[in-house]
């Protein structure tokens, strides 16, 4: 290990930190094996009286403490190794799946970058796997930017073409001594397809001050300014506006590290509410897990959203995170939560959100401005014309937001088709896509000369099945 710029003194600190320490139960262990293999290996080490711990146990011990102490992290800041890990942690918090996987060793390095006026994006680090891909950027800038994000972001492959994944944005952030620093992560649609090298496509928006544009006094400024850049300045209270260039970053991968999965069959039919689900397997990632069903087309109801969802191993639970839906084709996105010695692993579904198919779309015909069909509880509030768009608001009764247990209805998915079955989406060069309120929601949807009346589909209504399915998962 290097030792820069402090000397004995920095490692006098060090020692009293780690005496003080609470060092949670589940680290010991790995700390007396950490010893034990530096003993054998080297038995004359030279120790800076570090409270007998070898390298390998600090490192060890560092990674099992996630919440360290701003000592702590003024202590390893020189120091590259351990500060990069103390900055990565930072960004695993309540994420135990990617936690996990920085723990295991999972972190690959990057350091690619790219440049355009002034203004760097390098990638730093990344975990990624088949599951998920989530890259660690810092943004670096030698101008007087205040905040730095970026907009336009796209995850290809070596052929330029987009990888099916959701992504989070990233805002305007603060610059600070001239960089940002963020993470950014991919969820693959149904397991993705990942190869080397990735290619991350970005622009970077900034701001200089926060008078430079404002968004509030006039049209011709707010035609300069995207949807997004529009959202950021609601958020952050700044104007923003996009540095000229794309950035492009390739980022080589370990492939053996990305493909790294344990696999569990099913194939097993069961039943809740009436409602018959087939499960086909589970796929455990560094990152996480996912669990693909189906569900029987037969059916009388749709399946709305998971809510009583769960991966157990012992007694150790982890909920479900999110999911995707194609057609019937259903997968679970679970966090991993240190499931990297599975013994024996389950799935278990008690409750799900469910609405009887020929009640799962509202009907509404915008030029009569009436409702044409709608589930129970749900009425037609107003019809408005605003500028280029149509705003429709639904309204929900009392009993229908009773009915929800005190959690906000969302009611809308943002989807719609006309009467020839064509397909839309809330949201396409409309501004805002669905705004919801403690007993309303409101879609805005563009100007056009649709066909007959438009159906909207229903994504979450408070209408429940509930079960007990306990599937044991064998390899």
């Amino acid at each position: 290990m290097r030792n820069r710029g402090g000397g004995k003194k920095q490692w006098r600190e060090a020692e009293i930190f780690w005496k003080e320490i609470d060092i949670p139960p589940a680290a010991h262990h790995r700390i007396k094996e950490g010893v034990q293999s530096a003993a054998r290996a080297r038995k004359h080490w030279n120790a800076f009286k570090f409270c007998g711990l070898s390298l390998t146990a600090i490192v060890l011990t560092l990674i099992l403490l996630v919440n360290v102490s701003s000592s702590f992290n003024r202590m390893t800041a020189n120091v590259p190794i351990l500060s990069d890990v103390v900055e990565l942690l930072k960004f695993a918090k309540n994420d135990e799946g990617l936690e996990s996987a920085i723990k295991e060793g999972d972190v690959q390095a990057i350091h690619t970058k790219d440049t355009h006026n002034g203004v760097t994006l390098e990638i730093t680090h990344a975990v990624a796997d088949q599951h998920r891909v989530v890259l660690f950027y810092t943004l670096s800038t030698e101008k007087r930017y205040k905040f730095l994000g970026l907009e336009n972001i796209q995850l290809l492959n070596a052929n330029h073409e987009a990888l099916p994944a959701a992504n989070e944005s990233s805002g305007p952030q603060p610059v600070v001594k001239g960089k940002v620093k963020g993470k950014l992560q991919f969820d693959l649609d149904k397991g993705g397809n990942i190869s080397s090298p990735l290619i991350l496509s970005a622009k970077v928006n900034s701001s200089n001050q926060a008078s430079d544009i404002d968004i509030n006094t006039s049209n011709q400024k707010n035609s300069t300014l995207s949807h997004a850049q529009e959202k950021a300045h609601d958020y952050f209270g700044v104007p923003v506006k996009s540095v000229e260039g794309i950035w492009e970053i390739r980022i080589p991968l370990d492939m053996t590290k990305v493909n790294a999965k344990q696999m569990y069959s099913i194939n097993k039919w069961e039943t809740i509410g009436g409602q018959r689900l087939y499960f086909k397997d589970a796929i455990f990632y560094p990152t996480g897990a996912e669990v693909h069903l189906e569900a029987s087309p037969n059916n009388s109801k749709t399946i709305l959203n998971f809510f009583d969802v769960k991966l157990f191993d012992g007694n150790r639970a982890v909920n479900m995170e999110h999911y995707f839906e194609d057609n019937e084709e259903v997968t679970l996105f679970f966090e991993k939560s240190s499931f990297d010695k599975l013994k024996a692993p389950k799935l278990v579904v008690k409750k799900l959100e469910a609405i009887e198919k020929k009640d799962s779309h509202i009907v509404v015909n915008v030029k009569k401005k009436t409702l044409v069909k709608a589930p129970l509880g749900v009425s037609l509030n107003r019809i408005e014309n605003v500028k280029n768009s149509i705003k429709i608001t639904f309204k929900m009764d009392r009993a229908l937001k009773e009915k929800s247990e005190g959690e906000m209805i969302g009611l809308l998915s943002g989807s719609f088709t006309d009467s020839t079955g064509k397909e839309y989406s809330a949201g396409d060069d409309t501004g805002d896509l669905i705004e919801t309120t403690s007993n309303t929601v409101s879609i805005t949807i563009k100007k056009h000369d649709y066909k007959g009346p438009l159906s909207f589909e229903i994504a979450d209504y408070p209408s429940y099945i509930q079960g007990n399915i306990k599937i044991p998962l064998n390899k």
